[in-house]
């Protein structure tokens, strides 16, 4: 996974608000983030648990009619949209570019 246009090695999806809402728009999103521990060795030998997240996408996200160019727009949950409560929405996205 990586980032449209220009970005570095870091993978990222975007995700998609409901326009002029602090919301995530689940008609949009076609994605989620899963969290797994996993064991991996140090260099001692001795297994060190991690916290990881692996994206899932959902089924619509191989729908060709909802999804023709295969985007993936990911749910980052509640605790994401939560961020940004109290702040003003600077650029609203018009309708029919959503």
């Amino acid at each position: 996974m990586s980032a449209e246009g220009a970005a570095n090695a870091i993978p990222f999806a975007n995700t998609a608000l409901k326009p002029g809402e602090i919301a995530c728009d689940d008609k949009r999103c076609n994605a989620i983030y899963i969290p797994f521990k996993v064991y991996i060795p140090n260099n001692e030998g001795k297994l060190t648990p991690m916290m990881i997240s692996v994206a899932v996408a959902l089924d619509n996200a191989f729908d060709p009619v909802v999804n023709p160019y295969g985007t993936i727009v990911i749910d980052y949950g509640p605790l994401y949209v939560d961020i940004f409560r109290g702040q003003k929405i600077i650029k609203p996205v018009p309708e029919d570019d959503a």
